[in-house]
């Protein structure tokens, strides 16, 4: 309660496969990241998954799984999504990022803000 008081938030992820997120179970106060299921890994894949399963869901959320500068704007357009995550899609090579990828993410997240 002391960090939502002052405008922070705790995110709680969720791998999403291909099951609706209808049935998640969001703790008190947090906020939902909904990111791509990949085997033996956690995250920073690079895979998208159906957007159409976050689309009925009430609430503020997350939206995470191979999101880039090119597929931003349709994630945040056809899901609603509150925020963005990327990481992998925001890279010229393995661990380094690109600074012009992530300006264009930015911009191709703003101009389609739900």
């Amino acid at each position: 309660r002391w960090g939502t008081e002052r405008g922070l938030f705790v995110l709680q992820p969720f791998a999403i496969g291909s099951e609706s997120v209808s049935a998640v179970s969001v703790a008190p106060g947090a906020t939902p990241l909904f990111d791509t299921v990949l085997p033996d890994a956690y995250g920073g894949g690079g895979r998208i998954f159906d957007w159409k399963l976050v689309r009925g869901y009430l609430g503020r959320f997350v939206l995470a799984g191979g999101l880039n500068p090119d597929n931003v704007g349709s994630a945040v357009r056809e899901t609603g999504a509150w925020g963005v995550d990327a990481s992998s899609g925001l890279e010229s090579s393995r661990g380094i990022k690109d600074h012009a990828k992530i300006r264009a993410f930015i911009e191709g997240a703003k101009q389609h803000e739900a």
